[in-house]
């Protein structure tokens, strides 16, 4: 890229400036912009909203789930452990 960057954006303004002025371009313009880009944009923005509640939601659950598995002693969440443990002590008495 170019230091000649801020002639582009220049150009592109006073194009769109006078393609502003000229009434049916104007109204071209507007129809388009109200009919597709609109609509387009919204759907863009619901899509977004909906995956960052959605990622949220997944991170609030992994919190909670790693939270619980802190607090909770290892016998509960693995049964196992406490009764082979519980039968080594019976086979010594």
């Amino acid at each position: 890229m170019n230091g000649n960057w801020g002639l582009g954006v220049i150009a592109a303004l006073m194009v769109a400036v006078i393609l502003l002025i000229w009434t049916p371009t104007r109204q071209l313009l507007t129809a388009t912009v109200s009919t597709f880009l609109t609509p387009a944009f919204l759907g863009c923005l619901r899509a977004s909203w909906l995956w960052l509640f959605w990622l949220l939601k997944k991170i609030l659950i992994s919190h909670r789930t790693l939270i619980k598995n802190l607090v909770t002693p290892r016998c509960i969440i693995f049964p196992t452990i406490e009764t082979d443990r519980d039968k080594k002590k019976r086979q010594r008495r």
